[in-house]
Protein backbone atom coordinates (compact mmCIF):
# COMPACT_ATOMS: atom_id res chain seq x y z
CA UNK A 1 0.00 0.00 0.00
CA UNK A 2 1.19 3.49 -0.90
CA UNK A 3 1.59 6.06 1.66
CA UNK A 4 -0.26 9.52 0.96
CA UNK A 5 3.01 11.04 0.12
CA UNK A 6 3.44 8.79 -2.60
CA UNK A 7 0.41 9.56 -3.84
CA UNK A 8 0.68 13.33 -3.84
CA UNK A 9 1.18 14.46 -7.29
CA UNK A 10 2.58 18.11 -6.80
CA UNK A 11 6.08 18.57 -6.02
CA UNK A 12 8.67 20.86 -6.74
CA UNK A 13 9.38 19.50 -10.66
CA UNK A 14 5.69 19.30 -11.37
CA UNK A 15 4.07 23.30 -11.33
CA UNK A 16 0.60 23.44 -11.84
CA UNK A 17 -0.31 26.64 -13.97
CA UNK A 18 -2.58 27.87 -11.87
CA UNK A 19 -2.37 28.59 -8.21
CA UNK A 20 -3.29 26.80 -5.90
CA UNK A 21 -3.02 26.30 -1.93
CA UNK A 22 -3.94 21.87 -2.44
CA UNK A 23 -1.99 19.72 -3.57
CA UNK A 24 -3.70 17.30 -6.64
CA UNK A 25 -4.21 14.18 -5.25
CA UNK A 26 -4.80 10.98 -6.89
CA UNK A 27 -8.92 10.22 -7.27
CA UNK A 28 -9.04 14.38 -7.30
CA UNK A 29 -11.61 15.91 -9.83
CA UNK A 30 -9.91 18.81 -12.13
CA UNK A 31 -10.27 20.47 -15.14
CA UNK A 32 -8.51 19.03 -17.97
CA UNK A 33 -7.40 20.50 -21.39
CA UNK A 34 -7.98 17.77 -23.81
CA UNK A 35 -7.49 19.28 -27.31
CA UNK A 36 -3.87 19.04 -29.26
CA UNK A 37 -1.90 22.21 -28.99
CA UNK A 38 -2.43 22.85 -32.41
CA UNK A 39 -6.43 23.01 -31.87
CA UNK A 40 -8.22 26.04 -33.04
CA UNK A 41 -10.70 26.03 -29.77
CA UNK A 42 -9.29 24.47 -26.42
CA UNK A 43 -11.93 21.40 -25.61
CA UNK A 44 -11.85 21.66 -21.20
CA UNK A 45 -13.42 18.68 -19.40
CA UNK A 46 -14.07 17.73 -15.68
CA UNK A 47 -11.67 13.90 -15.28
CA UNK A 48 -10.40 12.48 -12.51
CA UNK A 49 -6.82 11.65 -11.49
CA UNK A 50 -5.90 7.73 -11.48
CA UNK A 51 -2.15 8.33 -11.20
CA UNK A 52 1.43 10.37 -11.93
CA UNK A 53 3.94 8.66 -14.09
CA UNK A 54 7.46 10.02 -12.73
CA UNK A 55 9.17 9.10 -16.08
CA UNK A 56 6.90 11.36 -18.62
CA UNK A 57 6.18 13.85 -16.06
CA UNK A 58 2.24 13.44 -16.74
CA UNK A 59 -0.86 12.71 -14.92
CA UNK A 60 -3.41 10.25 -16.09
CA UNK A 61 -6.86 11.31 -15.88
CA UNK A 62 -9.73 8.92 -17.12
CA UNK A 63 -13.17 11.18 -18.63
CA UNK A 64 -15.98 9.24 -16.34
CA UNK A 65 -18.54 10.32 -18.27
CA UNK A 66 -18.97 7.91 -21.36
CA UNK A 67 -20.49 9.53 -24.62
CA UNK A 68 -23.82 9.23 -25.76
CA UNK A 69 -23.65 6.63 -28.36
CA UNK A 70 -23.70 2.95 -26.84
CA UNK A 71 -19.91 1.93 -27.67
CA UNK A 72 -18.93 4.60 -26.08
CA UNK A 73 -16.19 4.13 -22.97
CA UNK A 74 -14.29 5.96 -20.48
CA UNK A 75 -11.09 7.57 -21.83
CA UNK A 76 -8.25 8.21 -20.27
CA UNK A 77 -5.80 11.04 -21.14
CA UNK A 78 -1.95 11.16 -20.16
CA UNK A 79 -1.16 15.22 -19.82
CA UNK A 80 1.27 17.71 -18.64
CA UNK A 81 0.42 19.18 -15.31
CA UNK A 82 0.29 22.66 -17.62
CA UNK A 83 -3.41 21.01 -19.05
CA UNK A 84 -4.72 20.37 -15.31
CA UNK A 85 -6.03 22.87 -13.53
CA UNK A 86 -7.29 21.47 -9.79
CA UNK A 87 -10.97 22.76 -8.46
CA UNK A 88 -11.34 24.09 -5.10
CA UNK A 89 -12.14 21.51 -2.68
CA UNK A 90 -15.50 21.31 -2.71
CA UNK A 91 -15.29 20.46 1.41
CA UNK A 92 -14.26 24.07 1.98
CA UNK A 93 -16.11 27.55 0.37
CA UNK A 94 -13.04 29.48 1.36
CA UNK A 95 -10.56 27.46 -0.73
CA UNK A 96 -12.59 29.21 -3.92
CA UNK A 97 -11.29 32.31 -5.31
CA UNK A 98 -12.65 35.85 -4.91
CA UNK A 99 -13.76 36.05 -8.66
CA UNK A 100 -15.08 39.72 -8.84
CA UNK A 101 -18.02 40.74 -10.87
CA UNK A 102 -16.93 40.53 -14.64
CA UNK A 103 -13.99 38.62 -14.03
CA UNK A 104 -13.56 35.88 -16.94
CA UNK A 105 -13.70 32.28 -15.98
CA UNK A 106 -13.56 28.57 -16.75
CA UNK A 107 -16.89 26.73 -15.41
CA UNK A 108 -19.02 23.64 -15.66
CA UNK A 109 -22.02 24.37 -17.48
CA UNK A 110 -24.92 23.15 -15.34
CA UNK A 111 -25.54 19.52 -16.17
CA UNK A 112 -22.64 18.62 -18.05
CA UNK A 113 -19.24 18.04 -17.50
CA UNK A 114 -17.75 19.72 -20.07
CA UNK A 115 -15.99 23.71 -18.84
CA UNK A 116 -16.91 26.82 -21.01
CA UNK A 117 -15.89 30.21 -20.86
CA UNK A 118 -17.94 32.29 -18.35
CA UNK A 119 -18.23 36.24 -16.64
CA UNK A 120 -19.08 36.42 -13.09
CA UNK A 121 -22.00 38.35 -13.08
CA UNK A 122 -21.96 38.77 -9.08
CA UNK A 123 -19.40 37.99 -6.58
CA UNK A 124 -19.92 35.77 -3.72
CA UNK A 125 -20.51 38.06 -0.99
CA UNK A 126 -18.96 35.59 1.75
CA UNK A 127 -16.57 33.32 1.43
CA UNK A 128 -18.69 30.68 2.94
CA UNK A 129 -21.20 31.28 -0.18
CA UNK A 130 -21.46 28.01 -2.63
CA UNK A 131 -22.53 29.60 -6.13
CA UNK A 132 -20.78 31.74 -8.29
CA UNK A 133 -23.45 33.53 -10.75
CA UNK A 134 -22.33 33.23 -13.93
CA UNK A 135 -22.93 34.15 -17.80
CA UNK A 136 -21.73 31.40 -20.44
CA UNK A 137 -20.59 32.77 -24.16
CA UNK A 138 -22.96 32.00 -26.66
CA UNK A 139 -25.80 30.68 -24.07
CA UNK A 140 -28.74 31.95 -25.60
CA UNK A 141 -32.05 31.23 -24.30
CA UNK A 142 -35.24 32.04 -26.58
CA UNK A 143 -37.45 34.82 -25.42
CA UNK A 144 -34.34 35.88 -22.94
CA UNK A 145 -32.59 39.54 -23.59
CA UNK A 146 -29.03 39.31 -23.06
CA UNK A 147 -27.54 36.26 -21.50
CA UNK A 148 -29.05 33.97 -19.02
CA UNK A 149 -27.47 33.90 -15.37
CA UNK A 150 -27.14 30.42 -14.08
CA UNK A 151 -25.84 29.75 -10.38
CA UNK A 152 -22.43 27.33 -10.61
CA UNK A 153 -21.03 25.97 -7.70
CA UNK A 154 -17.70 27.14 -6.39
CA UNK A 155 -16.19 24.11 -6.70
CA UNK A 156 -16.63 23.93 -10.44
CA UNK A 157 -15.34 27.76 -11.37
CA UNK A 158 -11.56 28.85 -12.25
CA UNK A 159 -10.06 30.89 -13.58
CA UNK A 160 -9.71 31.26 -17.32
CA UNK A 161 -5.95 29.52 -18.53
CA UNK A 162 -3.78 32.48 -20.27
CA UNK A 163 -3.92 32.34 -24.03
CA UNK A 164 -7.60 30.17 -24.05
CA UNK A 165 -8.84 29.56 -27.36
CA UNK A 166 -12.66 29.54 -27.83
Amino acid sequence: MKAEADTRLSSPSISLRCSTDHPVLVGDQVAAKISPENAEKDDWIVVKVIRFDRETNRLEVIDEEPGDDEESVQRKYKLPSTCIIPFPKASDPSSAPDFAAGSQVLAVYPGTTALYKAVVAAHRKRKTDEYYLLEFDDDEEEGVDGLPQRNVPFYQVVQLPEGHRQ
